[in-house]
C-alpha cells in the first residue's frame, strides 16, 4: 500500500464514511455496507477496519465475524479511485493475519481485481452462489412453521451447534421477517428466516432435506415472486429453473481447503 496510507479500526463515527466507499461499488441500499444498520452491527460484532488516505479520508474498510463455518469475511470494498494501491489487501492482511487456525471463507464479488486478493490469501474458488427469483412454489412434502426469529435461532443451534441469535435479531429489525421451522413429520428438517417475497437464510444438514426444505421455505415467503441466495450444486437449483426461476447475478464462494461449504444452505451473502 501506499505511503500515507493508513489501517485502523472502525469506530462509529466512520459509519457515513462507510457507506460511501460500499455505495461506490454498487452495494445495495439493504444489508450491505451502504446501509448505516448493517455497518453498525458489522462493527458491533465483528472485527472492522477501514483504510484512509494521506489526508485521513475512508477509502476502503473490510470486515470478519465469527461464523459456525469458521471466520468469514463479510466485506471488502476500496473506493474505485483508489483501487489498485493494494488497499484491499493491506485491509485483507490485518483481518486475516498469517496465523491461519481456523477455517476462512467469503462470497466474493466477480470483479477482476477480487478473486486474486482472496487467492492470495490462501481461499479457493469452490461454486457460484447464484441469486435466484422466480414464482414461489405451490407447495411441499415437508411443512414449513413461521415463527418468532428466536425460536428459529434456537433451532439453528441445535442443527449447526453454534448460536447465531445475534443474527437472527439483525434479520428481524425488518418489520416483515420471521424465523421458520421446517419439519418431516415430527423432525426438524431445516430453520432459517424468511420475510416477503424472499428466503434470508436457511439452515439445512443433509441434502435428501435440502430441496424439499427450501420448497416449504420459499412458500413460506408469501410473495408472488420470491428471491434466495443458493449454491449452484443445491439439489433445488435444476427443480427452480424448470419452475421459472431466473439467475439474476451471483458472487463466487472462496473457502480455505480445510472448509467443506455446505451445498445445501440458503445463504445471506453479507452474514453468510
Amino acid at each position: 500500500m501506499r505511503a500515507g496510507f493508513h489501517v485502523r479500526p472502525a469506530q462509529p463515527a466512520d459509519v457515513g464514511a462507510v457507506q460511501r466507499v460500499s455505495a461506490s461499488t454498487g452495494q445495495p441500499a439493504v444489508e450491505s455496507g451502504a446501509d448505516a444498520s448493517y455497518v453498525e452491527f458489522v462493527i458491533r460484532t465483528g472485527t472492522a477496519l477501514v483504510a484512509t488516505d494521506p489526508e485521513g479520508r475512508v477509502v476502503g474498510w473490510g470486515a470478519v465475524r465469527g461464523h459456525v463455518l469458521g471466520s468469514m469475511l463479510s466485506d471488502l470494498f476500496v473506493s474505485p479511485d483508489q483501487q489498485g494501491l493494494g488497499i484491499g489487501g493491506a485491509v485483507l492482511a490485518r483481518l486475516w493475519p498469517a496465523d491461519r487456525s481456523q477455517p476462512r471463507f467469503t462470497f466474493s464479488s466477480r470483479h477482476a481485481a477480487a478473486l486474486p486478493v482472496y487467492a492470495r490469501a490462501g481461499l479457493h474458488p469452490m461454486w457460484p452462489l447464484l441469486y435466484m427469483s422466480g414464482p414461489a412454489p405451490a407447495g411441499s412434502t415437508v411443512t414449513a412453521r413461521l415463527v418468532e426469529t428466536a425460536v428459529a435461532a434456537d433451532a439453528e443451534v441445535g442443527l449447526a451447534g453454534a448460536d447465531r441469535s445475534h443474527d437472527y435479531h439483525f434479520w428481524r429489525r425488518h418489520p416483515q421477517t420471521s424465523g421458520v421451522l421446517v419439519v418431516d413429520g415430527t423432525r426438524l428438517a431445516a430453520c432459517g428466516a424468511v420475510r416477503t417475497a424472499a428466503v434470508v437464510h436457511l439452515c439445512c444438514p443433509r441434502r435428501s432435506d435440502a430441496g424439499p426444505a427450501l420448497g416449504a421455505a420459499l412458500a413460506a415467503a408469501e410473495g408472488r415472486t420470491v428471491t434466495v441466495h443458493v449454491p449452484g450444486p443445491h439439489p433445488a437449483v435444476p427443480e427452480l429453473l424448470r419452475a421459472g426461476f431466473r439467475i439474476t447475478d451471483y458472487d463466487i464462494a472462496m473457502a480455505t481447503p480445510d472448509l467443506d461449504l455446505p451445498t445445501t444452505w440458503a445463504y445471506s451473502p453479507g452474514l453468510g
